[in-house]
């Protein structure tokens, strides 16, 4: 997981970063119940963006 902050320290980006043979699972499961991605939107309500990453 990557944070990008804003000028007061806030967040502003939450980045889950999986491995290219986890991305599909992964997304999958954000589409169903919201998972890992969301959960974290919960524990930092400043962020505004939210990205599920793969490479």
């Amino acid at each position: 997981r990557i944070i990008g902050t804003d000028e007061d320290k806030d967040s502003l980006l939450i980045i889950e970063c999986k491995k290219s043979d986890e991305f599909q699972g992964a997304w999958n499961d954000t589409l169903e119940d919201g998972a890992q991605l969301f959960s974290y939107f919960q524990q930092e309500k400043s962020t505004k963006f939210l990205c599920l990453y793969t490479s």
